[in-house]
């Protein structure tokens, strides 16, 4: 069970692609074979959508939160946690990336009020800065 729980595009997959795909060369030359390649092969991708369904079909596998003050400070740094939980049987490996993405934009704005700044960008886009 521990090997299935793993089978997802790893080392793991492409090795058995690779094996697959050997075993259908070795069915090619010796014709008994060729039967146990095909069995093989229904059953290699049954366990992969097998992974697949259980990977992400499932409604509560990895949930984040993430915990912020109630006003952040635009002078000081904000402490801001997440809070990541892995509902998973197996371990997870994330990573989280830190984008800030609207701070080249807050650059672009300074000096402009928002009357200036809603005929240049429109409004949506204010909204959402």
């Amino acid at each position: 069970m521990e090997t299935l729980k793993a089978l997802y595009f790893t080392r793991r997959f492409f090795t058995g692609l690779i094996m697959l795909i050997v075993g259908f060369v070795v069915g090619y030359i010796f014709d008994p074979l060729f039967p146990v390649a095909i069995t093989l092969t229904v059953v290699y991708f049954a366990f992969v959508v097998f992974e697949f369904t259980a990977l992400f079909f499932r409604s509560d596998g990895i949930n984040g939160h993430r915990i912020l003050p109630e006003r952040l400070s635009n002078g000081d740094f904000n402490d801001i946690y997440l809070q990541v939980r892995n509902q998973y049987v197996f371990p997870v490996r994330l990573e989280i990336i830190d984008e800030n993405g609207n701070l080249r934009h807050l650059l672009t704005l300074q000096g402009l009020d928002k009357k200036e700044t809603t005929e240049r960008f429109g409004a949506e886009q204010v909204h959402a800065w």
